[in-house]
């Protein structure tokens, strides 16, 4: 497995990493809540979404993105 560089990645990471010792019967009870299909579901887009953007390098696609992205978290 490689890595990406840089702090924000290592942060990342420790949250993940703390995140997976917890209990497994507590990490399933909390994936195996209704709503997370459609949550999985609506990542997958998004994912193919910007794969697809990232592919064919486009800058006004991309802006649109991440201007949704700061909208959402506003």
């Amino acid at each position: 497995m490689s890595f990406a560089p840089g702090t924000t990645f290592r942060k990342h990471m420790d949250i993940a990493k703390g995140l997976l010792s917890e209990d497994d019967h507590l990490l399933a009870e909390i994936v195996f809540n209704p709503y997370t299909p459609r949550q999985i579901e609506e990542i997958g887009s998004q994912l193919a979404y910007i794969t697809h953007i990232i592919r064919d390098r486009d800058y006004d696609e991309m802006q649109k993105f991440l201007n949704k992205l700061r909208r959402n978290i506003e």
